[in-house]
């Protein structure tokens, strides 16, 4: 049905390098959490993360069109691997909100570029000056990049473009990191650059601005979104005009799936407040409809992240904590799946992780597919594929050996995020992994039930999430922040098509200032795309067969 994966693709960014006298020096890299517009505010934050335990310091930056930026950063790490380690565990701990990995630059104090040039000093001649300034340099803005073959690298991102949330899940919204507070999204004037001539706005005016998150379409004709405090819309046009729906709830839907015109449901988060009045936690809602939206009704389910009906009544849920629930009354009641600690081989849970499964596909009522992931500080396992052919009651772990340079097999550090099968044998699954300092959104596809497998992969530093419809079709939306956005953060996404199973990448349209937050496609002809501020896309192909309504 659907898929979710990772992503890669770049957008275009302006990229602001500061040149730092660094011969002889290791690259080395810092946690940068903010950047503000004056010095005053730089020391209060700086002496907030003192007062912590936490080693902030500031550095100054020109930015061409926007002036002074003083970029508040925390420690010198000699590894991108080891700053995210230490930026994840001080978030969990709620020291820090959102963060990205910089280029490790000297602070204000050692810094000959911090150095304000008073204009009362009789020293300072405009020579000097001159060469003051001539220490600060700037990239060019950077052209889309498109991805070639894989290993050679296809897409190879800049080094300040890194990933800040954990990562998301295809076509399903990842779930989110709890953490308290948070730095401002910029509203910023969205620039939608279509490479790709199929691609078109759905609907002739915007809806909503709230974001959307999820997607999903029965048919070519009637559809489904839903997105942040409980907002869900309907089409029965293809898109060409949507209607309100009242879900009645708050929490931010994730996603939807419906099994007719009619049946249908939602997983939703509704949010918990943290000690200090933040973000910390969320409980997991799930709305059940039969009137294909128009009345909904809600229950409860813990640690829950993904689900999936076969049809009205047996239906899957996966989630945190090795959850694995399953129902046979359309949602009403659920029964836990046991001896999962048998299954995956470790305990469910330990001082450094926690197990949890991300994503689930069944072809029919016998045949289904799981991934699980080692969710928490200790991410040097890969997570695992497991199988049933019996309708859930025996499940068992297919192996994957993912190809790299420094490390090997299951000890790979990665997640997994999506898996889907086209029958018995013949399927893919996506993800992300570390290899060595360098990270790969990759896809490996089977035809023989899992014993062997085809991988390629491609250097991504952005958050994606993707759909595969075969082997050979999928799509993938890569978004990250934009570098230089000042005290707010401001994200760029490209939208990137493979006919080939990931070998190769082109771009089908970068979003400028907006999250697209997932993507459904029902053949290689017809698709959707949705995200920030009520954005909703539609693919259409005429040249090629279309979709049975």
């Amino acid at each position: 049905m659907w898929h979710r994966i990772s992503h890669l693709g770049i957008i275009s960014l302006l990229l602001i390098n500061i040149i730092v006298d660094t011969r002889g020096q290791a690259k080395n890299y810092a946690i940068q959490i903010a950047a503000v517009e004056n010095q005053s505010e730089a020391e209060t934050i700086v002496a907030d993360l003192k007062s912590k335990g936490l080693n902030g310091y500031w550095v100054m930056a020109e930015i061409a069109g926007l002036g002074t930026r003083y970029r508040i950063r925390i420690g010198q790490f000699k590894t991108n691997t080891e700053a995210r380690t230490i930026a994840e565990k001080y978030r969990k701990r709620g020291l820090i909100a959102d963060f990205f990995i910089a280029t490790w630059e000297e602070p204000a104090t050692n810094n000959i570029r911090q150095r304000r040039i008073a204009a009362s000093s009789e020293k300072n001649s405009a020579e000097d000056v001159a060469k003051t300034a001539e220490k600060i340099k700037h990239k060019p803005e950077l052209e889309p990049l498109v991805a070639k073959p894989a290993d050679p690298p296809a897409t190879q991102l800049p080094d300040d473009l890194r990933q800040v949330d954990a990562p998301s899940y295809p076509v399903r919204t990842a779930e989110p990191s709890p953490h308290i507070g948070g730095p401002p999204v910029a509203n910023a004037l969205p620039d939608l650059n279509f490479k790709n001539s199929n691609w078109k706005m759905s609907g002739s005016h915007a809806l909503t601005t709230q974001n959307m998150r999820t997607i999903f379409f029965i048919d070519s004709l009637t559809g489904w979104i839903g997105g942040d405090d409980g907002s869900v819309f309907r089409t029965t046009d293809g898109g060409m005009s949507w209607r309100p729906l009242i879900s009645g709830t708050r929490a931010d839907i994730n996603l939807i799936q419906f099994v007719d015109w009619n049946t249908g449901w939602m997983l939703g988060d509704m949010e918990k407040s943290g000690l200090e009045g933040g973000k910390s936690d969320s409980d997991k809602v799930l709305l059940l409809t039969n009137d294909g939206g128009k009345t909904w009704r809600q229950k409860q389910l813990s640690n829950v992240t993904s689900i999936f009906f076969i049809d009205a009544r047996t239906g899957w849920a996966v989630g945190r904590n090795a959850t694995i629930l399953k129902t046979t009354d359309g949602g009403e009641q659920w029964q836990a799946v046991s001896e999962l600690e048998k299954l995956i081989g470790l305990p469910v849970e330990s001082t450094t992780y926690n197990y949890g499964f991300s994503d689930i596909f069944f072809l029919d009522a016998d045949h289904g597919w799981i991934i699980g992931n080692f969710y928490g500080r200790d991410r040097n396992n890969i997570g695992g594929l497991y199988v049933t052919s019996d309708g859930g009651r025996n499940w068992k772990r297919i192996p994957l050996t993912l190809q790299t340079q420094y490390s090997s097999g299951r000890f790979t550090p990665g997640v997994l995020h999506s898996v889907h099968f086209i029958e018995q044998n013949t399927g893919t699954v996506s993800g992300e992994m570390m290899d060595g300092e360098g990270r790969f959104f990759f896809a490996i596809h089977t035809r023989d039930g899992g014993r062997t497998w085809q991988q390629y992969r491609t250097p991504s530093s952005a958050t994606h999430f993707t759909q595969f419809i075969d082997l050979e079709n999928g799509w993938t939306a890569a978004f990250a922040p934009r570098e230089g956005s000042a005290e707010a953060v401001i994200y760029d996404t490209a939208l990137m098509k493979t006919d080939n199973g990931g070998m190769s990448w082109q771009n089908d349209f970068l979003a400028r200032g907006r999250r697209i937050r997932a993507i459904f496609f029902l053949s290689p002809s017809l698709g959707w795309a949705v995200g920030d501020r009520g954005t909703i896309l539609k693919f259409e192909d005429k040249k090629k067969s279309k979709v049975k309504s």
